[in-house]
């Protein structure tokens, strides 16, 4: 799941977030969601009520994860998803120093290639050329999950 789609599922209240000694987010409310999103989400992902709030909860304390620590990877940051079947944040990095300091923070460590900007610079230069394409390329993006375009 890529930042915008985080931050789509991330809910009304954030957690609280213990990250490492370095690294601080101000404590949060528990996590509280509208009646239809609840609804929703236990309609659509087949979730109970206790289950939902639970997920909601999650990809908040991933959200207050991915906000600290992007700023702080600065151009080694490759990406982040939330992982549902682990309900944690996967962060991605091109480098290999930094896998300590993102699993410290709760999030689980990716070591990639290309670094996100690098991701963004091919499908940019691949935008530029999109007159030049054949009909059989329907689309092009970055894939954060398997660090391609």
């Amino acid at each position: 799941m890529n930042r915008t789609s985080l931050a789509r599922f991330a809910g009304t209240a954030l957690l609280a977030v213990g990250l490492a000694t370095s690294m601080s987010v101000p404590a949060m409310a528990a996590p509280q969601g509208t009646s239809a999103m609840l609804d929703a989400m236990q309609r659509d992902l087949g979730l109970s009520a206790d289950a939902a709030l639970a997920r909601i909860g999650q990809e908040n304390r991933a959200t207050a994860i991915e906000a600290a620590l992007t700023p702080r990877l600065a151009g080694s940051y490759a990406g982040s998803w939330f992982d549902s079947a682990t309900g944690k944040l996967v962060l991605a990095t091109t480098d290999a120093s930094r896998l300590q300091e993102i699993s410290a923070s709760g999030a689980t460590a990716q070591l990639v290639a290309r670094s996100a900007a690098q991701l963004d610079a091919t499908k940019s230069a691949l935008d530029a050329k999109s007159a030049t394409v054949p009909d059989s390329v329907a689309a092009w993006y970055v894939d954060h999950k398997t660090n391609a375009v």
